[in-house]
């Protein structure tokens, strides 16, 4: 049902008629039919407080979920070159070859792809707004911060172990380790990359169900308003 609009001369219901803008002023006018009076067709303060109140609830939440995606897909990707660090990489920080024959090992590392794919999917969906190597710039310069941090934490707890003397182990990841991690965080970076490119697809689907939903309810209106008309 449309928002009541009454003339100011005879009193005439408006609601039903379309206010187009004004060419110059860019504001809705309408004209009544009984009296040829024009009136400005404005939105109530009220209502156009509380649209901006749930824009900003919208937006709020979509930040908040995007921060929070972010950070699991991150944290999802160092988790699985963790995991699979042992079986891709020696001891002295270099490839091997990872024991097929053991069963446990193929499930791992298939999981850790998956899991991959999962969250680059999720990135590009997240960020679908966003050009394509903006996405990848962000992530790709978010691991490493996230590295340094955890080294950094790991060196700052290191220091205050030993100044206090509590006799706690601490682990400090070496060079060695530090190569080991890189080279398991890169087989999954590419993974990582074609888990996006499959969000692309994700993302034109929304896309879609999206404009065909804003088709619907623009059908929906213009069958309301020749009923009314």
């Amino acid at each position: 049902m449309p928002i009541s609009h009454t003339c100011p001369c005879c009193c005439n219901e408006l609601g039903h008629l379309r206010a187009p803008p004004d060419p110059l002023y860019g504001l809705g006018v309408v004209i009544c039919p009984c009296c040829q009076t024009a009136s400005v067709r404005a939105r109530h303060p009220d209502r156009v407080y509380w649209q901006s109140v749930r824009r900003l609830r919208k937006g709020l939440q979509q930040l908040v979920l995007a921060l929070i995606f972010t950070s699991l897909a991150i944290g999802a990707t160092i988790g699985m070159a963790e995991w699979i660090k042992p079986e891709i990489t020696s001891r002295s920080g270099l490839y091997q070859v990872p024991d097929l024959a053991n069963p446990a090992i193929p499930f791992q590392i298939g999981i850790s792809i998956f899991i991959v794919l999962l969250c680059g999917c999720i990135a590009r969906t997240l960020y679908g707004h966003q050009r394509f190597f903006r996405v990848l710039i962000l992530f790709l310069a978010l691991i490493p911060i996230v590295h340094l941090i955890d080294w950094m934490f790991s060196k700052v707890l290191y220091w205050v172990d030993k100044t206090v003397r509590a006799g706690v182990f601490i682990d400090v990841p070496s060079n060695i380790e530090i190569q080991r991690r890189v080279f398991a965080l890169l087989p999954l970076l590419v993974v990582f990359v074609l888990g996006m490119m499959i969000g692309v697809h994700v993302n034109t689907l929304i896309q879609r169900g999206e404009s065909k939903k804003i088709i619907r309810i623009r059908r929906r209106l213009r069958k309301r308003r020749s009923r009314l008309d």
